[in-house]
């Protein structure tokens, strides 16, 4: 079983401490306030009271062979520097960094992080789509410009089938899913599966093709949603 270790129970880091316990996987925490850590005492394999900013409590609390670390510091920014440096030296992999700006983030890849987190920031681009069309209601950023997306069906689409509509031909997206608006369950459909009203689409294209489809009326909109698209893909 692969084993984390968060350090830093700052919003972020107590938010992954749940994911991790819903999930089942396992994990330890790291962090400076008892109350804190007493509170994730009983869900984690271990949980340390000590200063992430101590090299040799870091030693002596994180395996070398962990699969990755999460650390979240809050605005500790010359903590959270020194303790991805402290991992990277011990070995770990994989390391999570909530970073609090632009020039918090690049000083930290330069010290070995794998990959940088703004909540805030990746949460509000992740709104913005719905707020500027009512058909998207989530989207995930999946590399080299490609999109997933959920999408309420068009209205121009009830009645007919994915063939009719010729949906990868005409828009360059892939149809993956359908569930019903309410239903949490994607069910996989065939070409012949005819759209129906509150039908929630789960479909994967390049960012050009999924601002087309989602139907955003105007073409500074449609640049608009294009150049979030852009911004979620290197966010």
């Amino acid at each position: 079983m692969k084993q984390f270790a968060i350090i830093g129970l700052g919003t972020f880091g107590k938010r992954m401490a749940e994911e991790f316990t819903q999930l089942g996987i396992e994990f330890l925490v790291i962090d400076k306030d008892r109350e804190s850590v007493e509170r994730y005492k009983h869900v984690a394999a271990a949980a340390y009271c000590v200063d992430a900013l101590n090299p040799e409590a870091i030693n002596r609390t994180v395996p070398a062979t962990i699969d990755g670390a999460i650390v979240d510091l809050g605005k500790q920014m010359e903590t959270s520097i020194l303790t991805v440096n402290y991992l990277k030296k011990i070995g770990v992999q994989q390391i999570v960094v909530k970073a609090e700006n632009d020039e918090h983030a690049e000083i930290l890849r330069i010290v070995g992080a794998d990959r940088i987190v703004f909540p805030e920031k990746e949460a509000a681009q992740k709104i913005t789509p719905s707020l500027l069309s009512s058909t998207i209601l989530n989207l995930l950023p999946a590399g080299q410009g490609l999109v997933i997306a959920e999408i309420r069906v068009p209205d121009s689409m009830i009645g007919r089938t994915i063939r009719e509509v010729d949906v990868r031909r005409k828009y360059g997206v892939n149809v993956v899913g359908v569930r019903h608006e309410g239903d949490g369950e994607y069910e996989l459909t065939s070409v012949d599966y005819r759209f129906q009203p509150l039908d929630i689409l789960l479909i994967a294209g390049q960012q050009e093709q999924v601002a087309s489809f989602s139907g955003i009326a105007g073409s500074a909109k449609k640049k608009t949603i294009r150049n979030l698209l852009r911004r979620l893909q290197i966010a």
